[in-house]
Parts: structure tokens; sequence; C-alpha cells
């Protein structure tokens, strides 16, 4: 490996990439400006990419001083292409900021990143050593993934399950549907609790916390769920854990109501 010609020298460290395209289909061509954060490990005058097929416009590098780029080299059969500065820069962190223009086409570049290379640029990040985040890859490696629980085998949380047994204790003619276990959908959505009479009614507990987090506010979720179930007939009732623990019997009530 150490006589690969495509293979960079160890001079510069890539950390962040922020790059901004802007396509034009009508030309099939595009343009792009990128800005790389690197950390450059000893003093030089002169920093290597990878490319291929891009014509770079601008360059031009930030450290304590802005560096202006005095010759740009292009190795078209290494695909590679060098930054020459007039004075050397120093080591410590840098930003290197391109633009350039490439065509749009169906052929594939480019190379997968290493197992080292994404330690390096980690480690990087992180402000440690590459030996220690190797150590941490490694460990992080040998212990068994948690496993994802599948959405069919969910099971009702303490809200729904509270909410269960209210409703039996109640006689009321409502079935958990929450847990995807009976296969009752509404355009991909699943309500908590569907009537088992003539009626068609819903019924939805919820936490104010986790839907301000998921929707904004509560209104909004209303709002939705109430837009999608009544498009097919169903009106939606919408009680929160404080109205089941704080208002039970008005929220018993008004379910024996919509039943009737």
């Amino acid at each position: 490996m150490k006589n690969n010609p495509y293979i960079l020298k160890k001079e510069v460290l890539p950390v962040f990439y922020n790059i901004e395209i802007t396509p034009d289909f009508k030309e099939l061509s595009f343009h792009g400006k990128e800005e790389i954060e690197i950390n450059i490990l000893k003093e030089i005058n002169e920093i290597t990419l990878n490319i291929s097929e891009l014509k770079i416009s601008k360059a031009s590098l930030k450290q304590t001083e802005n560096y202006d780029v005095q010759k740009i080299n292009y190795n078209e059969k290494y695909e590679m292409i060098s930054f020459v500065f007039k004075n050397k820069l120093k080591k410590g962190k840098a930003t290197l900021k391109l633009e350039y223009d490439g065509k749009i086409s169906d052929k594939l570049k480019g190379r997968p990143l290493s197992f080292e290379t994404k330690q390096k640029m980690k480690a990087a990040r992180q402000n440690i050593s590459l030996e220690t985040r190797l150590k941490i890859s490694r460990a992080l490696k040998g212990k068994p993934k948690k496993r994802r629980k599948s959405p069919v085998i969910s099971r009702p949380n303490k809200l729904e399950t509270e909410c269960i047994n209210l409703f039996k204790e109640n006689g009321l003619p409502l079935k958990f549907v929450g847990d995807y276990s009976e296969g009752f959908f509404i355009e991909g959505k699943i309500p908590d609790f569907v009537s088992t009479n003539n009626k068609k009614v819903l019924v939805e507990v919820f936490c104010d916390y986790y839907k301000v987090k998921q929707y904004g506010s509560v209104e909004n979720y209303k709002t939705m769920r109430d837009n999608l179930f009544s498009k097919h007939g169903w009106k939606t009732l919408f009680f929160s854990d404080k109205d089941i623990k704080l208002k039970t019997e008005d929220c018993i009530n008004k379910i024996k109501k919509e039943m009737n």
C-alpha cells in the first residue's frame, strides 16, 4: 500500500465536509461550493486531494490568516489535484474553500473509505488519538448489537394499560388495537382503541410531552389524526394522561355518550 499512487500523503487529515451542489439539468452540469475542515499535521505549502472530472474555479485556505492558492496542478491519471501555496501552511486546524464545476453523467466514481480512514476522521472530530479511537471501535465491535423491537410485537405502554383496565371495568365496548396485533389500519395509521359495537368511534390516549415533541403541539396532533380518521367516517375522542387521571368520570361519560 505504501507505493500505491492513489493513496494521499499523511500530511493533511480531513475532519468535516460542508458541500452545496446546484444542478443544471438542462445543461447536465452542476456548480459546487465546498468547505473542508482539515487538520494540517506538518508545515507544508501544498495540499493534495482526490478529485475526478471537476474544474476548480475558486480555491482559498483560511487558518490564522488567509492563504491564496498560487497554482493548481491536476493529475488526471491518478485522479488527484494539488493546491500550491506561496507561503508554508502552519500545523493545526484550517478550512479549505473550493468552488468547482462538473458534468452530470451516469458514470460512478469514487472508492469506499477504509476502516482506518473512517476511524481517523472520527478521532479528529472527537479530538482523541487514532490509537484510542481504534480501541473504542474494536471494543464496541465486540459488543452484541441491541435488537430493534419489531412493531408487530409492540406492547401497550403504562397509560394504554391503565385505559384497557379502566374501559373494561366500566363496560365500554372498546378494543385496544394500538399494538398492531389486530391489523387495524386507517391509511397506515393505527388508533389506540376502536369501538366493538355498531358505532364508528376511536379513542386516542396520549402524553402531552411526546406529542409536542413529535408534532410541535397537541393541537397539531389532534387535527392531523382527526382529519385523517374523519375522512373514513370515524369519530375520534382524545384523552391525555392528565384527563384520565384527574377527570376520569368525565372521560368515561364522554365515551358513553358517543357510544349510545
